[in-house]
């Protein structure tokens, strides 16, 4: 007999990012979205190390509002690069 047959097999697959998500980010609401669902984090988790709450990172994402200038260094952080560039 053989052993393979007993051994546990998983496979680790990413889901897609949304279709909403553009390639080619043009706001920091975008690049946030993108990066998010790039590493599958929530909206909860992303607030969590930027430390501000949930709200913030939805109203951000959806342009409804920008974050105040003293998060941009997490900002940049978090995304490993400056959109403001």
């Amino acid at each position: 007999m053989d052993v393979r047959t007993f051994l546990p097999y998983s496979k680790i697959v990413k889901k897609p990012l949304a279709k909403a998500v553009p390639d080619n980010p043009e706001t920091l609401g975008e690049h946030i979205l993108k990066k998010r669902l790039e590493l599958g984090l929530l909206q909860k988790d992303v607030a969590a190390i930027l430390g501000v709450c949930e709200d913030s990172i939805t109203g951000w994402e959806n342009e409804r509002s920008r974050p105040q200038s003293r998060y941009y260094s997490v900002i940049i952080e978090f995304l490993q690069y400056s959109p403001f560039t």
